[in-house]
């Protein structure tokens, strides 16, 4: 077996994995990412390293260094109006 059979599996068929090792506590409080951790390292599996082009689309690691999420930096951007009014002219 090899990461990305781990990948492939569902949550439950991951339960269902853990729970022939007995190292692995609290099965069915776990996420799959954690069961996949834990049974990788109970079948001598090596995680793949992911590059930071093959990072997931929503994660942090992708956005700039200077991005924030709070409304205080959407403030600070320039308004440009996307039509004009009759007061306008």
């Amino acid at each position: 077996m090899v990461w990305n059979d781990l990948e492939k599996m569902t949550v439950l068929k991951l339960r269902e994995e853990a729970l022939r090792f007995p190292q692995i506590e609290s099965v069915h409080g776990k996420s799959k990412g954690q069961l996949m951790e834990e049974l990788a390292n109970a079948l001598g599996i090596e995680k793949p390293h992911v590059h930071f082009s093959e990072a997931p689309c929503g994660s942090d690691a992708q956005r700039p260094a200077n991005f924030s999420r709070n409304a205080a930096s959407a403030s600070s951007v320039a308004r440009v109006p996307l039509f004009s009014t009759a007061s306008d002219e």
